[in-house]
């Protein structure tokens, strides 16, 4: 049922790209035209956090081996159609004009949907199986470059927006102490020697507001 609920979502946000066109721009362009946009991200996150959780229950006892290749060839399936999604999710928000629009969805980030989708891929365990293991870096990598891509919204913060209410606030703090330092360290330096200061102002400036 699982692998099934993944392949629908993953279909259904490709389905788009092969109705609309191969350009990013004009796919997130019809999206902003519709009015049930902000209703369609809301739950396009929050079906891909389902799936990641599912995901998660499948790992922590997954050994590959020839009597369990069956099961292993599932959660390969499952990890590639997690994957699709989150790239479509990652790729849809690298379009500045869509990514402004989702900082402003309250239900999506006031509410933690975007901050409980990375928490989930953080949480993600690593398995004996070497290729699995890269895949979950892989996911975690694209989970944290869509909060990153929100970071960097100009019209408004996102991490004030996650921290409108106590609950979101946690949530807020919770997910940044599980990021790596090191990671973020290396964020920042790419952003500086990009030449992006404004980004690494905002950056500090949304962490500010969490103390």
């Amino acid at each position: 049922m699982v692998l099934l609920y993944s392949a629908l979502l993953s279909s259904s946000m490709y389905l788009l790209k092969a109705l609309i066109s191969s350009e990013w721009q004009d796919i997130t362009n019809v999206l902003l035209a519709h009015s049930k946009v902000d209703e369609f991200t809301t739950t396009a996150f929050t079906a891909l956090c389902v799936v990641i959780n599912s995901l998660q229950a499948k790992l922590p006892d997954q050994h590959i081996d020839s009597r369990m290749r069956s099961n292993a060839n599932d959660v390969y399936c499952l990890y590639h159609l997690c994957e699709s999604s989150l790239q479509f999710l990652q790729s849809a928000c690298k379009q500045m004009v869509f990514r402004e629009r989702l900082v402003k969805n309250k239900d999506l980030c006031g509410e933690g949907v975007v901050l409980q989708l990375v928490q989930s891929t953080l949480k993600l365990s690593q398995c004996e199986d070497r290729y699995l293991t890269n895949v979950v870096y892989w996911l975690k990598s694209k989970a944290l470059s869509i909060m990153l891509l929100l970071c960097e919204a100009e019209s408004t913060s996102f991490f004030e927006m996650a921290s409108s209410t106590t609950q979101s606030k946690e949530l807020v703090k919770t997910t940044i102490f599980e990021v790596d330092f090191l990671n973020k360290l290396k964020l920042i330096f790419l952003s500086i020697f990009s030449g992006h200061s404004t980004n690494v102002y905002k950056f500090f400036r949304s962490f500010k507001c969490l103390r």
